[in-house]
């Protein structure tokens, strides 16, 4: 199927099955007509799930590398593209683009996105991380710039999906001291591993308040996380976005 045509997306993806402990390896298609899946069984090479609708549609935004989508209760992490046609379609549509805003400017972490955001960038992930400070030289190797402050206090990792997102972002995130943008799709999913090992950031229950976005206003998710910081005195300290299940 040539890009233009494309009807069938193919993704491997992975299952924990939490009752016996296992980890199935699929390859799940996705029909763009409709919006209908199926799963076949890797190591079997038997289907799976036969072509049908999930519980809950599954949009094509969601289909990026490193994303989970749920198919009749199961959380199918996609690992990579099963084929080089969808490699080449997704590539047309989206890329992934990673920002890592340092302690310093914390706070201005809502303009960030906003601006991201204004440029039809969708925020698949916002979470803030620390780095323990045994960690400098380990960090130096790949980022040298910005080991020490990385260490120094919590920063808050964005990463985004969006058409020629890493271009937008040269253009809207001039280089800075305080902001780690990615260069490319690449550079991007090295920028979020390197996140991933970091840890989550705490806040003392003390003085602090909750806010939780729903799904229906994550599209504004920026302006309301500037307004909060901004207009109401507000200090950001921590972020996680999260998956919610309906039972």
């Amino acid at each position: 199927l040539t890009v233009s045509r494309m009807t069938r997306l193919a993704y491997t993806a992975d299952w924990l099955d939490p009752a016996h402990d296992y980890t199935y390896t699929f390859t799940l298609h996705y029909y763009v007509d409709d919006g209908d899946v199926e799963l076949i069984d890797d190591k079997r090479k038997k289907i799976f799930l036969k072509k049908c609708a999930p519980q809950k549609p599954i949009a094509l935004e969601e289909l990026f590398i490193g994303n989970t989508v749920t198919v009749y209760s199961r959380r199918l992490l996609l690992t990579a593209y099963a084929d080089d046609a969808t490699a080449k379609y997704m590539a047309e549509k989206r890329e992934e683009a990673f920002v890592l805003v340092k302690y310093r400017d914390l706070q201005r972490v809502g303009r960030v996105i906003a601006a991201m955001q204004a440029e039809g960038m969708t925020m698949t992930d916002v979470t803030t991380v620390t780095f323990d400070a045994t960690r400098v030289e380990e960090l130096s190797t790949a980022l040298p710039q910005h080991a020490r402050d990385l260490v120094s206090g919590t920063s808050c990792a964005i990463r985004a999906m969006g058409k020629d997102a890493n271009a937008t972002l040269d253009r809207i995130l001039p280089s800075t001291a305080d902001v780690v943008r990615s260069m490319d799709e690449l550079h991007a999913r090295a920028l979020s591993e390197i996140s991933a090992t970091g840890s989550r950031a705490r806040a003392s229950s003390a003085n602090s308040a909750l806010c939780l976005v729903l799904p229906s206003g994550v599209g504004n998710l920026g302006v309301i996380i500037d307004y909060l910081v901004e207009k109401k005195g507000f200090e950001l300290v921590n972020v996680r976005s999260m998956a919610m299940n309906t039972r």
